[in-house]
């Protein structure tokens, strides 16, 4: 069975979140700026040794939720992505 797509807080273990960038190209942050940026570089920092993985922060306005800080993977999602903001909106539309 597929893994869902969760979001993470900055008073989450990062392992969850590294797991999702793998596994879906992204992960989501729930908190306010400051902390979701911290949050947010230290996933990236942890990717830094890796070749096939370039983690980039990215902001989202959404319907539900108000706003939404993420991590993707430009690798696997250029920067104006359609399949990402697919990603997003379908994230926020099921919370």
């Amino acid at each position: 069975m597929k893994n869902k797509l969760k979001s993470y807080s900055s008073s989450d273990n990062l392992e969850g979140a590294l797991d999702s960038v793998i596994e879906f190209g992204i992960a989501i942050l729930l908190d306010s700026t400051t902390p979701a940026t911290k949050y947010a570089n230290k996933i990236i920092k942890y990717f830094e040794p890796f070749k096939n993985i370039d983690p980039i922060l990215g902001f989202k306005m959404v319907k539900n939720g108000g706003y939404y800080y993420y991590v993707f993977d430009s690798n696997r999602f250029g920067v104006n992505s359609k399949e990402l903001k697919k990603i997003i909106e379908e994230f926020d539309k099921n919370q």
